[in-house]
């Protein structure tokens, strides 16, 4: 009896097998959240990321987004949990350190485009590797253009500006 006691103590119970179904559906629907590219990112099979696809495009009724999350836990099963959280975690904080850089460039940019050279002289001596000319081209054409230019203008000045920032 006692060799058929060591083999059971080394297999998990009934109980921990499905808390640990549990947790890898649990880490399925998280994961539903990060866009196609995010999940490029993790340390997942390609199943796996089409699993989590698919359920994004689910009806939100009968059923079938539970089954799927299902489906998605057992996909998990051939990832590593550890690996795959620890990933999530890199993810979303460099996620939300471009965020922070895109709505420091939107802040600077709208500074840039209410105060004109004082400004773009002040943003220089701060940081110092921007170009003063590109600066001063984008709020001279922004001044000079219509709305829908200004529009134009504005996301060209944001997006040099969020690039360039975070050098």
């Amino acid at each position: 009896m006692k060799p058929e006691e060591n083999s059971a103590d080394h297999r998990p119970s009934k109980t921990q097998r499905k808390k640990d179904a549990l947790a890898l559906q649990i880490l399925g629907e998280k994961l539903t959240c990060f866009t196609a590219h995010q999940l490029r990112k993790l340390p997942l099979t390609e199943v796996a990321i089409t699993a989590i696809e698919q359920y994004n495009l689910l009806p939100r009724k009968h059923g079938a987004r539970k089954r799927q999350l299902q489906l998605i836990g057992r996909l998990m099963r051939s990832c590593d949990y550890e690996a795959v959280s620890l990933a999530m975690e890199l993810v979303s904080r460099n996620d939300i350190h471009q965020s922070t850089d895109l709505q420091n460039a939107w802040e600077l940019s709208e500074k840039i485009l209410t105060d004109g050279n004082v400004e773009i002289n002040t943003i220089i001596n701060e940081h110092e590797h921007l170009d003063r000319q590109k600066l001063r081209q984008l709020y001279r054409e922004y001044c000079k253009g219509g709305r829908a230019e200004q529009q134009k203008i504005r996301s060209k000045l944001i997006n040099y500006l969020a690039s360039n920032l975070s050098e």
